[in-house]
């Protein structure tokens, strides 16, 4: 983790130095640019590190096998692709920034509801509400992030503009599950030194997993309220 955020500075400052270029820091001088990386960053991280240690509740304290974990799951993409087919729709109804709010606070949400598992919870009641709220969730930021970034983003610009949400999902994937893999690991420590059983501290590093990862996506709903701008619609001649 360290190497990595030194290598990201290394990249920046060569890049104010040469003349072409990969990734002409200007582009962060259009506000929903900087706004949209600064959504997709803690939305991946908290997702992609919530649905690791999800699979391992399953796996390690309810004692779902793997291909029982894999379907439990298989509501989320389901209903991921079915609200981004729609997303398009309500977003010229209605307009991207709302439904970004709408989208990260529900996902957030959806996550925070799974810190309250215990080893007593059941598929139907405790994890399946939560996946159903967090894959409308998904499907509304996903869709409006994108086109919150690439508003207002000069025309030969609009590749790099989308090339950069690419490159925020997959460091926020990578940093979000190296930070919430310390929290886990150090929660479970401390809960096994306090006496707790493997069960009863994993649990309890999970449970934390979550709350954390909330927060991470918490970060994001704040930017999408008062970093994001609606671009100003064209005047009619």
């Amino acid at each position: 983790l360290t190497v990595s955020i030194f290598l990201l500075i290394a990249f920046v400052i060569n890049e104010t130095k040469v003349k072409y270029p990969l990734v002409p820091l200007r582009i962060f001088r259009i506000r929903n640019v900087t706004g949209g990386n600064l959504i997709m960053l803690p939305i991946v991280a908290g997702a992609l590190g919530q649905g690791f240690f999800l699979t391992l509740y399953l796996q390690n304290i309810l004692n779902y096998t793997p291909v029982q974990t894999g379907l439990s799951f298989l509501p989320v993409p389901i209903i991921i692709g079915y609200i981004s087919r729609k997303a398009p729709s309500l977003i010229e109804k209605y307009g991207f920034k709302p439904l970004l709010i709408a989208g990260t606070s529900i996902t957030t949400i959806a996550v925070f509801m799974f810190s309250f598992l215990t080893v007593e919870s059941t598929y139907l009641i405790n994890i399946l509400p939560a996946f159903l709220l967090m894959a409308v969730g998904f499907g509304l930021s996903f869709v409006s992030i994108t086109v919150a970034a690439t508003a207002g983003v000069p025309a030969d610009e609009s590749g790099l503009a989308s090339g950069l949400i690419n490159t925020s999902q997959q460091i926020g994937g990578a940093l979000g599950l190296a930070i919430l893999a310390v929290v886990a690991t150090t929660a479970i420590a401390t809960a096994q030194a306090s006496g707790q059983t493997l069960v009863q501290a994993s649990l309890y590093g999970y449970q934390q997993v979550f709350v954390w990862a909330a927060g991470m996506m918490l970060s994001a709903i704040l930017v999408a309220i008062f970093v994001i701008q609606v671009p100003p619609a064209p005047t009619k001649k």
